[in-house]
């Protein structure tokens, strides 16, 4: 019987962790011997997986260390949802600004982005690992992005009274990140449709092979009812015995 293990939202992330438990290895007090043993996690190497993306937190009360692994629940529909409204109340609470460049909303989309990843991992790990690498992609593009905005914000400030000599350099170098944001737009397009194209074959697959495994059931419940009528037609029918000698050679 599976264990169903209790998770949470933090208060300062979005990210799903299980609740903290003691860790044993770092631990400066031995745990109680009457303490019920942990189980052996049968999914050890989805916790190792995800302590890989997401470290876990670690903290100590005084007594013992504790450790807080992210958390392998699979995700609901209701828990979705409670994600959504989570973010949006943390974006109302921080007051983050709903258009232009604000670290506040990217903080919490790029956590919001962690934990689909998370709950993408629980069910395919290799899934989660392509959104890995479209999140280190986009978050290399946005730093690329942020140093040339403040390399043209303060080159601005600093030549303002040059400002229409190199307007035209402005315009072509905006428009290079303008299609380098249209490229980067159909990658992640074109990997999402892979994504889809990639569920639809393995939906199809198996109906595939629940329809060949009804089609093979029927056929021998087919089989057994026309043994098993044959037997009984057998069994009901008279039997015939010879009574004359055999004749003489």
């Amino acid at each position: 019987m599976t264990q169903t293990t209790k998770t949470e939202y933090t208060g300062d992330t979005l990210l799903k962790y299980d609740p903290p438990v003691i860790n044993e290895l770092t631990s400066t007090k031995k745990v109680k011997k009457d303490q019920a043993p942990v189980q052996a996690n049968p999914q050890q190497w989805l916790v190792d997986y995800l302590d890989q993306i997401f470290p876990p937190k670690k903290s100590n009360d005084g007594t013992f260390d504790y450790i807080q692994h992210a958390s392998t629940a699979s995700a609901s529909r209701s828990d979705i949802i409670a994600l959504e409204e989570q973010l949006d109340h943390l974006l109302k609470e921080k007051k983050a600004r709903a258009t232009g460049i604000c670290p506040i909303r990217a903080e919490l989309f790029d956590d919001c982005f962690n934990e689909i990843i998370r709950q993408v991992a629980v069910d395919c790990t290799e899934r989660a690992t392509l959104l890995i690498d479209i999140r280190n992609e986009i978050q290399e593009t946005i730093s690329g992005y942020k140093k040339q905005y403040e390399s043209i914000t303060a080159h601005g400030i600093r030549g303002a009274i040059h400002r229409e000599q190199n307007k035209n350099n402005l315009i072509k170098e905006n428009e290079k990140l303008e299609a380098d944001i249209k490229a980067f737009e159909d990658k992640i397009a074109d990997l999402k449709k892979r994504m889809a194209d990639a569920d639809a074959n393995d939906i199809a697959d198996q109906n595939a092979k629940r329809k060949e495994h009804s089609d093979k059931l029927a056929q021998l419940q087919a089989d057994n009812a026309a043994l098993r009528k044959k037997l009984e037609d057998f069994l009901v029918s008279p039997v015939v015995i010879d009574d004359k000698p055999p004749a003489k050679k």
